[in-house]
């Protein structure tokens, strides 16, 4: 992303700003200790299991 502002970043504050948001941060580079999300956030890291994120998209 451009700018200072990190993908973690963006997350939370729209998970401040619109609560009810479903929100999923993927990356290759981090890992979830290294992210601090808002609770209804959810990380996702490589190798993506994606009957995981299938799964949380229909929730």
């Amino acid at each position: 992303m451009p700018g200072r502002l990190s993908r973690v970043d963006l997350a939370n504050i729209v998970a401040q700003r619109f609560p009810e948001a479903g929100i999923i941060v993927a990356s290759g580079r981090l890992t979830s200790n290294e992210v601090d999300l808002a609770p209804r956030a959810e990380f996702f890291s490589k190798p993506y299991d994606f009957a995981r994120i299938v799964a949380r998209l229909q929730a």
